[in-house]
Parts: C-alpha cells; sequence; structure tokens
C-alpha cells in the first residue's frame, strides 16, 4: 500500500504548524510520536500510530520508553510505519519539507519535521526549531 500527500498539503502543513506553535509538549498527546503522526494523518489520511496502538498507552516519560522499547525502539517503529506505507528512508541532503526527521536528545532519539534547511519538533513550550544538519535520519512522507 502506498499512500500520497494530499495535493493541498503545504498550506495543510502552514496550518498544522500555527496550531502547534505554542501547544506545549504533553506525553502521549503532543510529544514527539503523536506530533509526526498527526502531521502524517493530515497531510496523508493515515495516522501510523493506530496500528502499533501508542496513543494514550503512556503518559511520561518512562512510560513511553516502556512502550518504544516493547516495539524495538523509536526509529524502527518508524520504519516499520514506512514499510507498511509504502515509503522509505532518504539521506538527510535530499530530505524535503514535510517529510519526518530524528534528532538525537539527552533522552533518545525524538522526531519531527522538515522544514527545509531546519526542522521542527514538539517542544516544552510549543514548536523547537533546529538546524536539519543537526538531525540524524529522514524519511519521506508520500
Amino acid at each position: 500500500m502506498t499512500t500520497a500527500r494530499q495535493s493541498n498539503w503545504p498550506a495543510r502543513l502552514n496550518a498544522f504548524l500555527e496550531q502547534r506553535r505554542a501547544m506545549p509538549f504533553t506525553w502521549s498527546k503532543n510529544d514527539c510520536c503523536t506530533f509526526v503522526c498527526d502531521w502524517i494523518d493530515l497531510c496523508c489520511g493515515v495516522d501510523p500510530s493506530r496500528e502499533l496502538k501508542l496513543r494514550g498507552t503512556y503518559d511520561d516519560a518512562r512510560g513511553a520508553a516502556r512502550v518504544l522499547k516493547r516495539h524495538g525502539g523509536i526509529e524502527a517503529v518508524v520504519e516499520r510505519a514506512w514499510r507498511r506505507l509504502g515509503w522509505s528512508e532518504t539521506t538527510l541532503p535530499y530530505a524535503r519539507r514535510g517529510d519526518i526527521v530524528s534528532l538525537k536528545t539527552d533522552h533518545g532519539p525524538a522526531l519531527g519535521i522538515c522544514l527545509g534547511d531546519s526542522a521542527t519538533f514538539a517542544g516544552p513550550h510549543g514548536l523547537a526549531f533546529v538546524p536539519l544538519a543537526e538531525c540524524l535520519r529522514a524519511w519521506r512522507v508520500g
């Protein structure tokens, strides 16, 4: 099954980022996994977290780590979902606006959205932005 981006995805991305601009990080509601899954659902009409039943199964960092460990880690979750969707990993120089990226943090890899030369992530007080060059990996969306 290959799922494509909807034709109006650029406007959807802008609206999504505006909506999330000041939304604080909240486990299982607006953390790195749910942030990117909400974007993919809005962009392509499919929520990768549904199949893995991730939402609502944790409410803190410890619970999230336990769930992710059970699935082989956050990058294994992405790889499994991407295979099912018919998508693939790409290299950072070829990441496009709207693709998913990972970033090394003190708590392990975090997922965010590529914006071109930068990427955005669910942060403590809303969106956090980092240069794309600081990211580790990238996966195509659609």
